[in-house]
């Protein structure tokens, strides 16, 4: 696993790093998101630090710093479901998390306020509100056979949706659900779109809102 490790990091085209800790951002050679997209970096980041290559139907995706990303035409409300795949591609010294976000509005500005659904590589998944600057847990890091983990060579596929309805917002990994919340007080109408947390390589299908 340590050999490829150091191999999966050295095939990213690293400059210097964003901040001085152990676990910095690594800054890659980014190409920014497609004038389709837009985007927003946790912090004071970038998201011209994150590296984006249409890939089929996807995107293969290279981070950088933390980011959500979103097509300003995805907007859903009322009962509607959101479906996406995540593939982390390579390990990293740590698991970090990718998904689905939700609800998302003043994604832009000061009062940023979204949901969201992630799962990661020792097989957990999480589901949070941002508001602001700051962040809740709404279900805490949880263990689920529903979310694979990392492989041998560092790679995990997760087909992830979330069905929203008035009352409940449900969360599945493939076709299993993995919890389920009332909706009352959550964001669960406006943007839609996808989170990658830091220094992952990924592969990104969708968001697809079915209603």
């Amino acid at each position: 696993m340590r050999t490829l490790l150091a191999l999966a990091l050295a095939a990213i085209p690293l400059a210097a790093c964003s901040r001085g800790s152990d676990d910095a951002d690594v800054k890659v050679v980014g190409t920014g998101l497609p004038a389709d997209w837009r985007g927003r970096a946790d912090d004071s980041s970038s998201v011209a630090d994150v590296s984006w290559t249409p890939d089929g139907s996807g995107a293969r995706v290279v981070t950088g710093p933390a980011f959500i990303a979103w097509r300003v035409a995805d907007t859903a409300s009322g009962t509607y479901r959101i479906e996406a795949t995540m593939r982390q591609l390579a390990p990293y010294k740590h698991f970090e998390a990718s998904g689905i976000f939700l609800g998302g509005s003043d994604l832009e500005g000061p009062a940023q306020r979204y949901l969201y659904f992630l799962v990661r590589g020792d097989g957990l998944f999480l589901v949070k509100v941002r508001e602001g600057s700051s962040t809740r847990d709404v279900v805490p890091w949880t263990a689920s056979p529903a979310v694979a983990k990392l492989d041998a060579a560092g790679t995990a596929t997760w087909p992830l949706a979330v069905q929203v309805t008035p009352d409940t917002i449900r969360f599945f990994v493939g076709d299993q659900p993995v919890t389920a919340i009332a909706a009352a007080g959550l964001p669960s109408a406006g943007q839609v779109g996808v989170r990658v947390n830091h220094n992952l390589q990924a592969r990104v299908e969708g968001p697809v809102i079915r209603r």
